[in-house]
């Protein structure tokens, strides 16, 4: 978490910077870098407490917050990095993004998944990764079903027994779901963690180190190198 900014925008005292949609996008993102041992990086994400307000719109006023800090000399940015949730349409998400980058004075990328600009480079990773539509819990229940297969079964099977409810939501919906239901099973210390909280829990059953995060991983390697 060394890596989190505050919720108010101030000094931001690493080079580069990731933009989240929401707290736990943002977790997430610190829990990979710490074990990917990237130091040099911050993370953040908009919220009340910071005056911005939540949810993806919400990354416009935060972009603004950080270009501020720019302005006022309290931050030296070499790349900033947006990273919204695709939901439906990920092209739509590319298009809001680019606007809110521009509309706060940054250069926006040409296309998602790629680092434009010098001397600041900005770039726009739409999660759950490229060519794919939803939300972190999409990429976080594959990483937990790949390493433990039988999950999928199992939380199925629990999801008909309760009334098969969510099957009739949306795939996001669903998602979060399937991601509440194995974090509750196995982390005996905090069944209710949320993805904001699962990283600090000895028995969670998404590994950091998962392959699944590979695209994840390279990017910011990409990102993160002077």
């Amino acid at each position: 978490m060394k890596l989190m900014l505050p919720h108010l925008v101030d000094k931001i005292p690493h080079p580069f910077l990731i933009a989240c949609e929401g707290y736990g996008d943002a977790v997430f993102f610190c829990a990979l870098l710490e074990h990917m041992k990237i130091a040099n990086c911050n993370v953040g994400c908009p919220s009340r407490a910071g005056g911005h307000g939540t949810g993806v719109e919400a990354i416009s006023k935060y972009l603004q917050a950080v270009q501020s800090s720019i302005q006022l000399g309290k931050a030296t940015l070499r790349g900033i990095l947006v990273v919204p949730d695709a939901d439906r349409n990920a092209t739509t998400r590319f298009t809001e993004m680019s606007g809110y980058l521009t509309g706060a004075g940054f250069a926006a990328p040409s296309k998602a998944f790629s680092m434009e600009g010098n001397p600041l480079k900005s770039g726009v990773f739409i999660m759950p990764g490229d060519g794919k539509t939803g939300t972190l819990e999409h990429l976080l229940w594959e990483a937990a079903i790949t390493k433990n297969p039988k999950l999928k079964k199992c939380v199925d099977k629990f999801c008909r027994c309760t009334g098969g409810h969510i099957n009739s939501a949306s795939s996001n919906a669903k998602a979060k779901m399937q991601v509440s239901a194995i974090v509750a099973a196995h982390c005996q210390g905090n069944p209710w963690a949320s993805p904001a909280m699962i990283w600090h829990e000895k028995d969670n059953p998404i590994p950091i180190d998962s392959p699944c995060f590979k695209d994840i991983a390279d990017f910011l390697v990409a990102f993160t190198t002077p």
